[in-house]
């Protein structure tokens, strides 16, 4: 008979769920998402709460569209971790998947996870497309300008300069627009977007 996971000792109960958590995210990465869910699950057999695996088991219902689990899941890390900064995004991400860009709820969720969390770069991208939307382009602007120039990730900087671009032609700017295009390309010459941009907003030939 196999021992129950819950009374396993502490050491090897500690070692079980380090193992599973490990394995539940190499899951993840690979995208066997059902993989993952089962081995999260399996880690709630042993320990009924375990902060990294519980937001791995809700970010993984997250993926898989499984929607009002996820959201459960995240009730349930907000009583055991009220400040936890990944379980905010999350919640702000499934806020915004449940009501779309144009909800006020929306907005005020990402708010929520950057009071947590303000120095987070991607929370920051992605409330600046909700301002965006909400027809707050300014303020979403001056975010894309500061993410294009100091965002650690690479990828989230040029992505950064081409919604900069994008938001400068919404508000009539041409020449800031051409400029943030300028820099994507610059840095990226394979950019597809960019380069159809950038196109549209080049000077007339004079030959």
């Amino acid at each position: 008979m196999m021992p129950d996971p819950q009374n396993l000792p502490d050491d090897a109960r500690d070692a079980r769920l380090d193992a599973l958590e490990r394995q539940c995210e190499a899951a993840l990465t690979q995208g066997r998402l059902v993989e993952a869910l089962t081995l999260c699950d399996q880690a709630r057999e042993t320990s009924p709460a375990r902060e990294p695996l519980d937001f791995l088991r809700a970010y993984t219902l997250f993926l898989l569209e499984r929607l009002a689990e996820a959201r459960d899941a995240l009730d349930a890390m907000q009583r055991d971790w009220p400040a936890h900064a990944n379980a905010a995004w999350l919640r702000a991400a499934l806020t915004r998947r449940r009501l779309g860009d144009r909800a006020p709820d929306t907005l005020a969720a990402y708010d929520a996870a950057l009071a947590l969390d303000p120095a987070n770069q991607y929370l920051q991208a992605e409330r600046a497309d909700i301002l965006r939307v909400q027809g707050r382009a300014g303020e979403a602007r001056v975010v894309y300008a500061a993410l294009a120039q100091s965002a650690d990730d690479e990828a989230l900087r040029l992505e950064a300069a081409f919604n900069l671009g994008v938001t400068a032609m919404t508000q009539g700017d041409a020449q800031a627009a051409r400029l943030a295009f300028r820099a994507v390309l610059d840095a990226a010459p394979d950019y597809p977007e960019a380069q159809e941009m950038y196109a549209l907003l080049a000077p007339p030939s004079t030959l």
